[in-house]
């Protein structure tokens, strides 16, 4: 983040920057612009719970703006009073940078969890969401100072060696309980749902599980593999000293490249982020609009996970006359 600081308060220090500085400094304007898509996103959308807001704040991109902003009160508390916070603050700044990384591992984690309750769970957890929304930002936000209280324990000799390793085991476990639990079964409860007749709801949240799981299927093997090249390239440069600089500049840019590879997957895989991404390129020719009161999504992993307007309220109304004639007069 020191790049980008030195960039926007001191321009002339711009030519003093190394290529690790440039690509931290790249890879911090490149994660601030996607939020801000992503944000336009949400609020276009007007998604109040966890559904893209917990892939949001899953992204390693949000701790890096979070560090970046935690600099920026620094910078204007140092020139207000003159009173040096320095040591505090920076070490808040790194403390959530350097840790971004397994707040994001951690939250992958709540993400798979979050998504469980909500197959088994529709109508609670919907109307959870709809009536206490804040409730969900109260648990990310929770979960993102649990995550960077483990800091100080980081830079003791207690966790140190371990943090690195406790990263990967948690982003692994994350794995493994997305695509071995929540996805077959998010697809078998799908599909009994519909040979039910299910209402909406139930039919919606297991394709949000779907989709989230297309997400996941390439952000958590591609997450996982640089965070060991992470741990590789850290073990070099605490072994091989005569190499540091080198090291050190590979380093910063997979650091980069991890936290703008993800945010881009993300932005590419999911559906409808990358539908709403086509509407800020405008020499995209635009598809024809459907039709009023028709939604359609289809072929996502294969399969036809929502039917029109008109399906939907044929199985839904079908389904009350079938109630209501087999029910036993009184």
């Amino acid at each position: 983040m020191t790049s980008l600081i030195s960039i926007l308060f001191c321009t002339s220090q711009c030519k003093q920057l190394t290529l690790a500085q440039m690509i931290e400094c790249l890879s911090d304007l490149f994660c601030f612009i996607f939020l801000i898509i992503y944000t336009i996103i949400l609020l276009r959308k007007r998604v109040f719970h966890a559904n893209l807001l917990m892939i949001l704040i899953a992204l390693p991109g949000f701790p890096s703006v979070t560090s970046l902003l935690i600099k920026f009160l620094n910078k204007i508390i140092l020139q207000s009073n003159g009173f040096n916070y320095g040591n505090a603050f920076t070490l808040m700044s790194y403390s959530i940078s350097d840790t971004g990384l397994s707040v994001s591992s951690y939250t992958l984690m709540s993400l798979a969890i979050e998504r469980l309750i909500s197959t088994f769970y529709v109508d609670q957890y919907e109307n959870i969401c709809r009536g206490w929304p804040i409730l969900s930002l109260f648990l990310i936000t929770l979960q993102i100072a649990l995550g960077i209280s483990t800091v100080p324990l980081a830079y003791s000799a207690v966790i140190s060696n371990y943090l690195s390793v406790g990263i990967i085991i948690v982003a692994l476990s994350s794995a493994v309980l997305m695509f071995f639990v929540v996805n077959p079964l998010a697809r078998r409860h799908y599909s009994k749902s519909a040979a039910n007749f299910a209402g909406v709801s139930k039919r919606y949240q297991t394709t949000e599980n779907l989709r989230i799981v297309r997400v996941l299927k390439l952000l958590i093997p591609y997450y996982c593999a640089c965070e060991v090249l992470l741990l590789i390239l850290f073990i070099l440069m605490t072994t091989v000293l005569e190499k540091l600089e080198l090291y050190w500049n590979l380093y910063m840019i997979l650091i980069g490249a991890q936290v703008s590879g993800t945010m881009l997957i993300v932005l590419l895989r999911h559906p409808v982020l990358k539908a709403e991404l086509y509407r800020f390129l405008p020499l995209r020719e635009k598809d024809p609009p459907l039709k009023p009161g028709l939604v359609q999504i289809f072929n996502v992993d294969g399969l036809q996970l929502n039917y029109t307007t008109q399906q939907e309220n044929d199985i839904y109304f079908r389904m009350l006359q079938t109630k209501f004639w087999t029910r036993e007069s009184v």
